[in-house]
């Protein structure tokens, strides 16, 4: 996996601050989204593919939303 990207970036966000930011854009209403769907399907992703272990470069991202 992978092979065809010249470039691969990771931001290193935690995960309140992701979530956060994803109800801010989406609203409280897709809040069950976030935590129920997305989230656990993000969470088995990096366990299985470690992306930031394979990054070429890791940006912070926990600067303002």
């Amino acid at each position: 996996m992978g092979d065809f990207w010249d470039l691969t970036i990771w931001v290193d966000t935690p995960r309140t601050i992701r979530l956060a930011r994803g109800i801010q854009r989406d609203g409280e209403a897709r809040q069950s989204q976030w935590t129920d769907v997305w989230m656990p399907e993000e969470d088995a992703y990096i366990a299985a593919q470690q992306p930031a272990e394979r990054a070429d470069l890791i940006v912070n991202g926990y600067g303002p939303s």
